[in-house]
Order: C-alpha cells, then structure tokens, then sequence
C-alpha cells in the first residue's frame, strides 16, 4: 500500500469492523487533541496498520474536532482519521452473532 493509500483508506467514520492505527508516536489526531505544538517532537505518520481489529454493533460516523483539517495544512501533514473501515455486515442483525462466532471471512464484491 502506497502512503497515498494509506491517506485516502483512513477514516473517522466508524463501521462494524475497523483496524486501529498504531504509531510509534502520536498520531495526527491524537496531537491535535491532546499536544498540538509539539507534533514535530512527538509526532508519528509511518502509516502503520495495527494488528488488531475493533467490531461494534452498529455504525457510526463521528466528525474531527473544528480546527483540525487547518491545523493539518499549517504544519504539513495529510488530513488523515484514526483508523481503517474494514467492513460492514449486509444485514445489521448479523452483526449480533458476531459474539458467537470463530471466525469471519470477508469478503469483496
């Protein structure tokens, strides 16, 4: 995956199953929030992809807080989300049995 792929995959929106990000210093969107004047002292964009995977029940689409796509160009950096939308169930029901399951397959169409 190009750093360009990894740009345009990343995502606040969330869906039924997601893969963090895992960097090896904040992230974009965690400096903004938590140290935004020291992004270049800690921050992190190697566009690493954690080795885990986060399902919820149902979507949802949150927004980055106001501010944060201009203080993205001020300091040079891709307006990315916190993670990667992996997929979603077709029926929303499906979703529930998830907890009783041993494993998914995913599949694209």
């Amino acid at each position: 995956m190009s750093m360009d792929d990894f740009y345009k995959s990343s995502d606040f929106d969330r869906f039924h199953i997601n893969v963090p990000f895992t960097e090896l210093g904040r992230h974009p969107y965690e400096s903004f929030i938590f140290s935004p004047d020291t992004y270049k002292q800690e921050g992190s964009m190697l566009g690493r992809i954690g080795n885990s995977v986060e399902v919820q029940l149902v979507k949802t689409h949150p927004r980055p807080e106001k501010g944060y796509e201009e203080w993205c160009q001020q300091n040079g950096l891709p307006c990315v989300g916190t993670h990667f939308p992996l997929a979603n169930f077709v029926n929303e029901k499906d979703a529930q049995q998830i907890i009783y399951t041993d494993s998914i397959k995913i599949k694209h169409d």
